[in-house]
C-alpha cells in the first residue's frame, strides 16, 4: 500500500510539473524573443547615436538623457521666472540703426537712413517639410503631381497641310 501511494504523489507530481513545464518553456520562449528584440533596438539607439554598439552602455545613456531633460526643464523655468534672461538688447539687433553695430555686418544687410528698419530682408520661401510617418508607421501617399486638378492645356492646332493642285506641271520645253 506504501508503495501504491508513493506512485500516486509521483503521478501528481508528475502532472504538475508537466503543467509547469509547458508555461515556463512558452515563457522562456518568449523572454528569448525579447531579449533579441532589445538587442537589435540597443544596436539601432547605438547607431542613431553613433555610439560603438559594443562599447554602448544603455543604463549611462539614459542616465546621461535624463540629466539632459532634468537640466532643460530647469532652464524653461528659469526662462519663465526671468524674461530678462531672453530679452535681445536693442544694441544686439540685427536691424539696430547704431553705426557701431551696424558696421559689424555686411554692408548689403545694414539697413540706411531713411528706409523702414521694422521691415527685416526677406528670405526666399522654405520647401514643404517632409511627410510625417502614421503611428504604424507608414508614411502617407505623396502629394499630387504639379497641375493636377487643372484642365489639361488646349491642344496644339492641327498641321496645316499644303494643298497639292491637280493641274498637270508644265513642262519644261
Amino acid at each position: 500500500m506504501e508503495e501504491e501511494e508513493e506512485r500516486g504523489h509521483v503521478r501528481k507530481f508528475m502532472e504538475k510539473m508537466g503543467e509547469f513545464l509547458s508555461s515556463a518553456a512558452e515563457e522562456v520562449t518568449k523572454m528569448g524573443d525579447d531579449l533579441s528584440r532589445m538587442q537589435q533596438e540597443h544596436a539601432q539607439v547605438a547607431a542613431y547615436f553613433v555610439e560603438d554598439s559594443g562599447k554602448f552602455n544603455a543604463g549611462q545613456f539614459f542616465a546621461d538623457l535624463q540629466t539632459f531633460l532634468r537640466e532643460l526643464l530647469t532652464c524653461g523655468e528659469e526662462l519663465k521666472n526671468d524674461a530678462k534672461l531672453i530679452a535681445i538688447p536693442p544694441d544686439h539687433s540685427f536691424f539696430s540703426k547704431d553705426a557701431d553695430t551696424a558696421s559689424s555686418h555686411p554692408k548689403e544687410d545694414t539697413v540706411e537712413e531713411g528706409e523702414n528698419s521694422s521691415v527685416p530682408p526677406s528670405d526666399p520661401p522654405l520647401p514643404p517639410l517632409p511627410p510625417l510617418p502614421s503611428a504604424d508607421g507608414s508614411l502617407p501617399p505623396p502629394p499630387p503631381p504639379p497641375g493636377l486638378g487643372l484642365p489639361p492645356p488646349p491642344a496644339p492646332p492641327p498641321a496645316v497641310k499644303e494643298k497639292k493642285s491637280k493641274k498637270p506641271a508644265k513642262s519644261l520645253q
